[in-house]
């Protein structure tokens, strides 16, 4: 798993190789014969291709940080509870019987025992939100997330995101920023090793 601020890191020495190369005219053979408007042209569609994988590669171990998160607290949460629910949604009782307010390790009991191993990442962000933390901070990665879907699925349907326009790099790494900072104000030891 790669840390967000590694991406953000790479990002920026990338953008600015772009900047250099746009500025001094350095370029391989693979610009040769370009006007000066064409290399522009080119590495701006090159900045944008950057900026969506970038974009892309922070989500990605937003998300495995958020989900490696989750497991650690399934195999360090209350056994007994986890069976018990099981116990109850395999008997076909009604959820009000078993479902309460609980701790987060019980939530998350409760959400493998619905999904089993594919827990969508929308709920563990709801089972946080349920632990109290901001409901702002946690939804403000739903947009996110939804883009992130549009970039890793081929982008051919239209984004859902509600973005005027495509995020950028930093945008994207202050938002993953609140969140986290949301989850270790709630649980200091966010996010599990």
């Amino acid at each position: 798993m790669i840390a967000i601020d590694t991406v953000l890191e790479h990002y920026r020495d990338v953008v600015e190789c772009l900047r250099l190369v746009h500025l001094h005219g350095i370029a391989d053979i693979r610009f040769a014969g370009l006007t000066q408007a064409q290399l522009s042209d080119r590495l701006a569609e090159v900045r944008v291709e950057l900026d969506r994988q970038t974009v892309l590669a922070l989500v990605t171990s937003a998300e495995a940080t958020i989900r490696l998160d989750f497991m650690e607290r399934l195999i360090a949460g209350p056994r007994h509870f986890f069976l018990l629910r099981r116990l109850a949604f395999k008997l076909r009782l009604p959820p009000s019987w078993w479902q309460r307010l609980g701790s987060l390790e019980e939530r998350f009991c409760d959400l493998e025992v619905r999904y089993g191993k594919r827990v969508p990442l929308e709920e563990i962000l709801a089972a946080w939100k349920m632990d109290g933390a901001d409901a702002h901070k946690v939804g403000a990665f739903k947009p996110i997330l939804r883009h992130r879907h549009w970039l890793a699925h081929g982008r051919y349907f239209p984004d859902k995101s509600g973005y005027a326009v495509p995020p950028a790099p930093p945008m994207i790494h202050g938002a993953i920023g609140a969140l986290f900072a949301e989850l270790k104000k709630r649980r200091a030891d966010f996010p599990r090793p």
